[in-house]
């Protein structure tokens, strides 16, 4: 009966996970994602080795992914697989370290969690190595409990992978090395767990010499100071959109959990209960507090770079549910959970949340023509409108592509002041004016260009801000 039951929990998260794959744009970090798949083996190794380490293994996979096509849905396709397997793996980690039941319900939890569903729908590497982490704990619950070389092999490989997915799962490898205090002192091979864990260390050292000397984050820049608020929110995600019961539901069902697992500190049935404890609590706690404690100094706080740690807290949930509620009553109460979601899920599927590149994408292109200028204020955004530009045939007609300079010395603005003479139009397309600096150069480059051209209109799509900018006939230009 088990078996079935897992089989139908998977497909149900994997159907939540691939319906509608296509239906939204491309947002920036997609754009960013495709553009990195679709260079050569030189220039992607090099772009690997200087500027985006990060994600190196989703970007290879990618690569050859697309040789399928690279459409929205089949770029995305690849995260929807890696959140589907997540499921799966989950439950062979609740089995392992709790019991079928518990297992059962952390699947589900997270088959039906629309911060993992949204985050299984975009082409980026965040459910892959929330996908690997997991993988990860169940090669290390594994191999503690059977004592095996294989499994130890594969936990050394599979938590080095997971580290170069995304650097925020060095932080679940580092809770489960925390975690290992409460392992109990005489069935373990400590000498054989160091090695290990001396070997996981070595092959993350490249890593980390990128982060210290290569990697100085100023494409982290962007990221705000968190406050408590900020803490709360990520709570909030965590339990999905329109979310009171669901956030209530996850927090009693947490601290039921971690009641029952204190209770068991001192005299827990088996050898290795309390270590199962203390591996969840820490996987879920641990990356989530220090994160946001290094963010007072040096911000890092994002609610995406944490998943690594939601099937920890679908895995911790159901534990404390199957203790509480061990029989009809958890039955009932996942019914409930099961409708609510359902709501929300509807919800979820309502709300647009990308960037949308495509309408903006094709408002250009049906009003562009080879002789104007564009002008993209976040360089990245290039990538978006050349995609689709390519999806529409139209690469070889775009307009020249100007880049706004303000660092370049004795010039009167961040464009060339003879603009209306060599382009009768300009296009300037704008998007993620979150910081006031940004906002600031945004208005400049608006102002300079309103200056040297007769009219502007100006359209707006979900995230882009698109303006035209026309000499006419009648605007004499001043060298």
């Amino acid at each position: 009966m088990v078996v079935p039951t897992v089989a139908a929990i998977t497909l149900l998260g994997g159907f939540l996970r691939f319906y509608n794959l296509g239906r939204e744009s491309l947002w920036l970090d997609e754009g960013t994602s495709i553009w990195i798949a679709h260079l050569n083996w030189h220039s992607l190794w090099k772009l690997l080795s200087t500027s985006e380490a990060n994600m190196a293994p989703y970007y290879l996979l990618l690569h050859f992914w697309i040789l399928c096509g690279d459409s929205e849905a089949i770029a995305r396709s690849l995260s929807a697989l890696a959140g589907t397997a997540t499921i799966a793996v989950v439950f062979l980690l609740g089995q392992r370290m709790f019991n079928a039941r518990a297992a059962l319900i952390a699947s589900f939890l997270l088959a039906l969690n629309t911060f993992h569903i949204r985050y299984s729908q975009e082409a980026r590497g965040y459910s892959l190595a929330a996908l690997l982490t997991a993988v990860s704990c169940l090669f290390l619950v594994r191999a503690i409990q059977r004592e095996s070389r294989f499994d130890w092999l594969c936990y050394v490989l599979v938590s080095a992978l997971s580290v170069y997915a995304h650097f925020f799962a060095a932080l679940v490898i580092a809770a489960q090395w925390i975690s290992f205090v409460a392992l109990p002192p005489r069935s373990i091979r400590w000498r054989q767990l160091a090695l290990c864990v001396g070997a996981v260390a070595l092959l993350c050292t490249p890593l980390a010499v990128y982060v210290l000397f290569v990697d100085h984050a100023t494409h982290l820049d962007w990221i705000p100071r968190p406050s408590l608020q900020a803490l709360y929110s990520l709570f909030d995600e965590f339990a999905g959109p329109d979310k009171r019961l669901l956030i209530a539901f996850y927090g009693l069902t947490s601290l039921a959990g971690m009641i029952w697992g204190l209770r068991e500190w001192r005299r827990p049935k088996d050898a290795l209960g309390r270590w199962h404890f203390v591996l969840v609590t820490s996987w879920f706690f641990f990356p989530i507090l220090l994160t946001f404690v290094v963010s007072q100094w040096s911000p890092l706080f994002v609610d995406r770079f944490l998943l690594v740690s939601l099937p920890a807290l679908a895995l911790l949930a159901a534990f404390g549910l199957s203790r509480v509620c061990p029989g009809v009553e958890a039955v009932l109460l996942l019914a409930i959970v099961l409708l609510w979601q359902c709501r929300v899920l509807k919800t979820y599927e309502s709300v647009q949340v990308k960037e949308d590149w495509r309408g903006s994408s094709a408002y250009i292109l049906s009003q562009e023509t080879p002789a104007d200028a564009l002008v993209f204020y976040e360089p990245g955004c290039q990538r978006e409108f050349a995609y689709y530009a390519r999806r529409e045939g139209r690469t070889a007609e775009i307009g020249t592509i100007l880049e706004a300079n303000f660092q370049a010395p004795r010039q009167d603005g961040p464009l060339p002041t003879d603009l209306p003479r060599r382009f009768p139009r300009v296009w300037l397309i704008q998007t993620h004016l979150f910081k006031q600096e940004l906002q600031d150069k945004g208005a400049a480059i608006r102002a300079f260009l309103a200056r040297q051209y007769r009219s502007a209109t100006k359209e707006s799509f979900r995230g882009v801000e698109v303006y035209l900018y026309s000499a006419g006939p009648e605007r004499s230009v001043h060298p």
